[in-house]
């Protein structure tokens, strides 16, 4: 959870409220387990299993989201007390922000806000589930290596790694349908995904820390 004396982002409170929903399915899951274990009536676990591949989709999808939402959220504030940096220029310009757009912005009564919105579409272009291209949009914040200067935040030096075991397995549930080369369906461990969700959480709300403390 975010530091209580720092109030989270938005893109944060909507990542959380998504993030409980992929744990309430593991506690599902887990009670599932629970109560079958102790029936006398024997249940496949492939009959359940797949609420905890639904929780990983929906965790991924959580923290994906959360870094397109946050950068758009504190672009204005970056700008404003640092200025705009080369990789803010280069990505505005990706976006469309050209010098004609840039001077009917000047006609505008909220010309920051249209920024933002034009940012937020175009990063709605892009996935941000792979740590390379977290870092890559988190330069133009003049971040060098931001996963990683979130796992040392997180004094928990496994914990990028963790997260891009969860991606993949997303991958091979969304792509794949998460069988393997012979068409069987690969087990899921209902506990090491809950460490691993647990683990997205603990990222991206050191992240919004960081964020914050770059852009105020």
């Amino acid at each position: 959870m975010p530091d209580s004396k720092r109030k989270p982002s938005n893109a944060y409170m909507k990542f959380e409220s998504v993030i409980k929903r992929s744990l309430g399915m593991i506690t599902v899951h887990e009670l599932l387990e629970k109560l079958l274990n102790h029936s006398e009536e024997k249940v496949p676990i492939n009959d359940y299993s797949d609420i905890t591949r639904a929780a990983i989709v929906l965790a991924v999808a959580a923290m994906d989201s959360y870094f397109t939402n946050v950068f758009s959220e504190h672009l204005i504030a970056y700008i404003k007390k640092r200025g705009p940096t080369d990789k803010i220029v280069q990505l505005l310009k990706d976006a469309g922000v050209g010098t004609k757009c840039a001077l009917e912005l000047l006609t505008m009564k909220r010309p920051y806000r249209r920024i933002r919105s034009i940012v937020m579409k175009h990063l709605a272009r892009h996935v941000m589930q792979r740590v390379e291209a977290i870092n890559k949009l988190f330069e133009a914040y003049g971040f060098k290596d931001f996963c990683e200067e979130v796992q040392k935040a997180t004094q928990r030096p496994q914990i990028v790694s963790s997260i891009k075991k969860l991606v993949l397995r997303r991958h091979k549930i969304v792509h794949e349908g998460d069988v393997n080369s012979h068409g069987k369906l690969q087990p899921v461990n209902v506990r090491d995904t809950k460490k691993r969700i647990c683990a997205v959480l603990k990222f991206v709300s050191k992240s919004d820390e960081l964020i914050f403390n770059k852009t105020r």
